[in-house]
């Protein structure tokens, strides 16, 4: 149950529009309408910001930091020794375990050209594709679904 409300959490925290955040961070404040999502993650360790103190309220997620996210959200810190060069583009960087553990539990895949394109903007669909594979759901998604295909109530 734990890990159904984590991921609740994430995707409203990550996939809808964010504005101006709060208390944790400088740039974040507590009318924000996700403020207590992000704090909750922020206490259990799921999210922590960037290294200048910054949430960056404004910014888009890449394939790697949602792969942190989805990782450290069901309490999971995975051994770099084990989980690394699982594509090409993913050697020794401090997202490898994450990304690679992810591939290896099945959550997560490379491009065509076998590559996984790290620092690409996740985008609201693969990020709905990973977290239905993490949560062990099935999806049926081919691997051309594309946003236009799929209707969402509220993307708010």
């Amino acid at each position: 149950m734990k890990k159904y409300l984590i991921s609740l959490v994430l995707i409203s925290t990550l996939l809808f529009p964010w504005q101006v955040l709060a208390a944790t961070f400088p740039d974040v404040s507590s009318s924000h309408n996700n403020f207590m999502g992000i704090e909750y993650l922020v206490e259990i360790g799921t999210l922590k910001g960037y290294d200048d103190g910054t949430f960056r309220p404004e910014g888009t997620v890449n394939r790697a930091e949602l792969m942190k996210i989805m990782v450290a959200g069901q309490g999971l810190d995975p051994d770099a020794g084990l989980y690394n060069n699982c594509f090409p583009d993913i050697k020794d960087d401090w997202y490898a375990k994450y990304v690679c553990f992810g591939k290896t539990m099945g959550w997560v895949g490379g491009y065509p050209d076998g590559s996984f394109k790290p620092e690409n903007t996740v985008s609201k669909v693969e990020a709905a594709k990973i977290l239905i594979n993490s949560l062990g759901l099935s999806s049926n998604l081919s691997t051309t679904v594309t946003e236009k295909k799929i209707y969402f109530a509220c993307w708010c």
